[in-house]
């Protein structure tokens, strides 16, 4: 009787250390940490947003002389000017295009490089009318009709990217570098005499003017990584590609009885300069 208590003790004790060891072994495993997000390796997208320029002027750099037949020649001269000042075409407009780029990336710090290209629509105009006073005797008026035109049609930039992941899946990033494109500008300048010098005709100046041109851009943005292979960015830049300066027409004023009694030259120059917002998307290859 003894011995069968002692076995069926030794029993129970083997089923319980059994039935723990394997409720360990189901229990032990611990899951497996999440993977940190990576941003290293190539990238290609789409993006699109809006620009605004700094300011536009268009200014027609007008300088004039007058041959002195006339005794008002110089206070005529004065008048066919005062409307020549720089003309503000406040260009805005919006912006599409793609980009590509590779990241490195080590712990919380990504770097890189980033190439894009867009077709731009970034355009103003503006008009002015100015009546000069009439001056001298018998007195005459000048009436001055100026347009000016400013557009930006294409727009690219390489720059290099700076950033840290403060979240995972989440960069935020600065980014400078290279900026250029194809610019555009157009001036035209009528002017009229009315009073004593109703007579008198001015021929009208015309000018236009486009070229690709360089400069250099800054700014910052920040990208979420939606799925493993895609994220989403948005980006602020400031660029300046610097002066577009092209010829122009000259007027000249012509008296009722065909002698040339003003002269003025045309050189009109203007800035391209701004801001662009947009949003894109990413791919990245692998992953």
């Amino acid at each position: 009787m003894k011995k069968l208590l002692v076995a069926t003790a030794a029993i129970g004790t083997l089923i319980g250390t059994s039935a723990f060891a394997a409720d360990m072994a189901v229990k032990a495993p611990m899951p497996a940490p999440a993977p940190v997000y990576s941003w290293a390796g190539f990238y290609l997208g789409i993006s699109g947003g809006y620009g605004w320029g700094s300011n536009g002027a268009v200014d027609p750099q007008a300088a004039g002389t007058q041959n002195g037949i006339f005794v008002d020649g110089p206070a005529e001269n004065a008048a066919q000017l005062a409307g020549l000042t720089p003309l503000n075409t406040d260009p805005r407009g919006g912006i599409a295009g793609g980009q590509i780029g590779y990241n490195f990336q080590n712990q919380q710090f990504v770097w890189g490089v980033e190439a894009d290209f867009s077709w731009a629509d970034i355009a103003g105009s503006a008009t002015r009318m100015v009546n000069s006073p009439a001056v001298g005797f018998p007195p005459f008026g000048v009436t001055t009709n100026y347009s000016a035109s400013q557009k930006l049609d294409s727009f690219g930039t390489v720059r290099g990217r700076l950033g840290i992941t403060p979240a995972d899946r989440f960069l935020a990033y600065v980014t400078g570098g290279l900026a250029y494109g194809e610019t555009k500008s157009n001036i035209a300048i009528a002017q009229t005499e009315s009073g004593a010098g109703a007579g008198d005709t001015y021929t009208p100046s015309t000018g236009a003017g486009s070229s690709w041109r360089a400069g250099w851009t800054i700014g910052a943005g920040g990208e979420w990584a939606f799925a493993q292979n895609w994220s989403i960015k948005a980006e602020y830049l400031y660029y300046d590609l610097g002066s577009l300066s092209y010829g122009g027409t000259s007027i000249t004023g012509i008296s009722a009885g065909g002698t040339p009694f003003t002269f003025t030259g045309i050189s009109p120059t203007t800035q391209f300069k701004g801001s662009i917002v947009r949003a894109g998307f990413n791919w990245r290859f692998g992953g």
